[in-house]
């Protein structure tokens, strides 16, 4: 995990799973978990930077392939996604616990 912070708090952080277990066949066992960065540092450049710190780590240790998953109730991760040279791949479904009400996710691979 990465922590971009300021004098004042944290602005946001970049988690990698390694050995993750893959949303669609041939995609990375390394994914980016979390990328999360706060509402009023949106804009700013600090989810560019956590993610070139994310990609740089992928490379490092020979899987440059970097998988991630955005939910489809907003456009702003799925455009931050292509505007960072991802790739969609796919869409699948998943179900947590008894949830009948299963929620679409698009996987992206860059």
């Amino acid at each position: 995990m990465w922590v971009s912070e300021n004098s004042v708090g944290i602005d946001g952080f970049i988690r990698i799973a390694r050995d993750a277990e893959p949303p669609l066949h041939g995609c990375s066992d390394l994914e980016i978990a979390t990328l999360h960065v706060r509402p009023r540092h949106q804009g700013s450049g600090t989810g560019r930077v956590l993610l070139t710190t994310g990609l740089e780590f992928c490379a490092w240790t020979g899987r440059p392939m970097s998988g991630s998953a955005s939910m489809p109730k907003t456009r702003v991760p799925q455009n931050f996604y292509v505007e960072n040279g991802f790739t969609k791949i796919g869409e699948t479904q998943f179900q947590i616990e008894d949830d009948l009400n299963e929620s679409k996710f698009s996987p992206w691979s860059w």
